[in-house]
């Protein structure tokens, strides 16, 4: 069911199969690691079982890739989703850390922000959110526009303050 719905939830601003397939091989993992929480090999394993499952080949070459190597992060391609696919799986399977993982991603360049914003959901996913740095969490908690600070500051209704409280009522309702 996540899988199809994560193909649905993909096809609203990215169309192309590949994207609907990388976001529910994602899905898979997530739904996985929250589910279960057994660890990031199990996680990995989820998502490549059901890439093969569903004879999705480029995500599932994507995935046999990231248990070796990061992406490359130059070049035309550095925001195709295989590549954020790609790396998100290889820091599962290799970051001793969320925090390594996301700075790492961010240094690899490219589409830095969606691909670390992709590894740090997989990761906190998978190692829960007491591993999501201190200050990492305090920021976006905290986050609240500057007075002067630029001609559109954030709306209210978008200020995080209730992030956790979101998160586990979905958690909550998920389980139902």
């Amino acid at each position: 069911v996540a899988s199809r719905w994560a193909r649905l939830d993909a096809a609203l601003t990215h169309p192309h199969p590949v994207c609907g397939d990388a976001t529910a091989a994602y899905v898979v993992a997530l739904a996985h690691a929250v589910r279960e929480g057994d660890g990031p090999q199990a996680a990995f394993d989820a998502a490549f079982e059901w890439a093969r499952a569903e004879a999705v080949g480029p995500v599932r070459e994507a995935l046999a890739m990231a248990q070796d190597m990061p992406p490359s992060s130059e070049g035309q391609d550095a925001g195709w989703v295989l590549v954020a696919l790609q790396n998100a799986f290889y820091e599962l399977l290799h970051a001793p850390s969320l925090e390594q993982g996301v700075v790492a991603t961010v240094r690899r360049g490219g589409d830095a922000a969606a691909n670390a914003a992709v590894t740090g959901a997989l990761l906190g996913a998978v190692h829960g959110r007491e591993a999501v740095p201190q200050q990492w969490r305090s920021l976006v908690l905290g986050c609240r526009p500057i007075p002067g600070a630029g001609p559109r500051p954030r709306p209210m209704e978008c200020w995080a303050t209730d992030a956790l409280e979101l998160a586990e009522g979905l958690l909550l309702a998920g389980g139902a």
